[in-house]
């Protein structure tokens, strides 16, 4: 069945994508804010409040939330990105009514009592020294502050140490009045469930806004060439990256999943067979490319020991500087498309998958397609088209090359690449 895409008279976006053959519903109520939209003294703001929907409500304490889902045997969550909040859940079909009433009571009716966010505030401290301590995770942080300088977007999530301990409980129902409880949400659902019983209880939220990307800053601007930070960890990190034009469409998008799935995003890729299987010089090695509102990065990442370092980065430079310029065979991306269309396939059978995919579809490429939609999309893409994308952002184009390492390996790498 197609998706049933709706604004309401309350101007909430509800999109559903009814599945009668599944046993669970997925449900994602989406709002337009996140770390980036955080002004200075709001920093962590949103990530906090994330945490505080779980706290209670009027009529239910923190406790029975949980207890909702986990006697269902289903889940609840949220994250919070850098221009998006999301509060999710997949439930058994029978549940799919209830569980939204009390999201919708999460989000509108929370207490944001002092006493919890006192005891959340050292939860959230603890959680951000959690990432200071892990490698992958502080040394992706480091590398967009690098990579985009003091914009918003190269700000931590969750906020710094110092943001949280000093974050004003005043500051949080602010932000929390403004930006959720006066918005009306995307809201996506996926799997078994009753379109109009959803309907009708979506309509009843009483959301004076509409649901519109944050906005007002300007677009971030990488910084090209070779940047370095001391790192505490034992291996050292590199990322290079180049700044995308912005997916127009769909097919721009998938186009630039077949050029990530042949670089760096499967274990038979460029990155992973040369730089591991052939030449050992990492465990770790991956590409991504993300799309934002107003900027895309097409990233691949590697940890190696200090002693590779240099190495590695030279590997890195040329396997990247050879996809740019020279392409990919014709097998390759007969091979990465066959590859995209089948993991499209197997993730359908995941209402969650298919809920996200319905919000990263409005929010980042503007089309709504079917599963199908985007396998025949995927299949139809021909390699003039595919290596057109890839030239006109990458080639003759100023990359951003960081290292976050120790300081002798920074030393070193700084003589041949400064």
């Amino acid at each position: 069945m197609p998706a049933i895409d709706r604004t309401l008279a309350n101007n909430t976006r509800l999109v559903m994508e009814p599945v009668a053959a599944s046993n669970s519903a997925a449900i994602g109520f989406w709002f337009p804010v996140g770390s980036r939209d955080e002004p200075d003294g709001f920093q962590g703001a949103t990530h906090f409040i994330e945490h505080l929907l779980f706290k209670g409500t009027r009529t239910r304490t923190s406790r029975d939330i949980a207890l909702f889902f986990d006697r269902v045997g289903g889940y609840i969550n949220a994250f919070t990105e850098r221009e998006v909040m999301c509060v999710m859940c997949v439930v058994p079909p029978d549940m799919a009514i209830p569980a939204v009433d009390l999201i919708i009571e999460m989000l509108y009716d929370s207490l944001l009592d002092p006493a919890e966010i006192a005891t959340e505030r050292d939860v959230i401290l603890s959680e951000i020294m959690a990432v200071n301590d892990d490698p992958e995770e502080n040394g992706m942080e480091t590398a967009l502050s690098l990579m985009y300088g003091n914009h918003p977007v190269a700000r931590p999530i969750a906020g710094s140490l110092e943001n949280i301990r000093t974050l004003p409980v005043e500051t949080i129902h602010t932000w929390y009045r403004e930006r959720i409880h006066a918005a009306a949400p995307l809201v996506t659902i996926a799997g078994n469930f009753d379109p109009v019983i959803i309907e009708t209880r979506i309509s009843a939220i009483p959301a004076p806004g509409g649901f519109q990307k944050g906005g007002g800053d300007q677009p971030p601007v990488l910084n090209g060439g070779f940047q370095a930070a001391p790192s505490p960890f034992r291996q050292s990190q590199l990322f290079l990256s180049w700044p995308l034009k912005d997916p127009r469409n769909a097919a721009d998008w998938y186009a630039w999943a077949v050029i990530n799935a042949i670089t760096g995003d499967t274990v038979s890729s460029r990155l992973f067979q040369s730089l591991r299987e052939k030449h050992g010089l990492c465990y770790s090695v991956y590409s991504f490319y993300v799309c934002n509102r107003d900027f895309s990065l097409w990233c691949s990442c590697l940890t190696t020991p200090p002693d590779k370092t240099l190495q590695a980065l030279e590997k890195l430079v040329q396997e990247l500087d050879r996809i740019v310029y020279n392409g990919f065979t014709g097998q390759e991306i007969a091979d990465a498309k066959s590859h995209l269309a089948g993991d499209l396939r197997l993730s359908s059978d995941d209402t969650e998958y298919r809920m996200k995919r319905l919000a990263r579809q409005i929010l980042y490429n503007g089309q709504l397609l079917s599963i199908e939609e985007s396998v025949n999309l995927i299949l139809s893409l021909d390699s003039t088209m595919i290596h057109d994308r890839l030239k006109d952002s990458c080639a003759g184009i100023d990359k951003s090359l960081v290292l976050y390492g120790p300081k002798k390996t920074i030393r070193e790498a700084g003589k041949r690449w400064k």
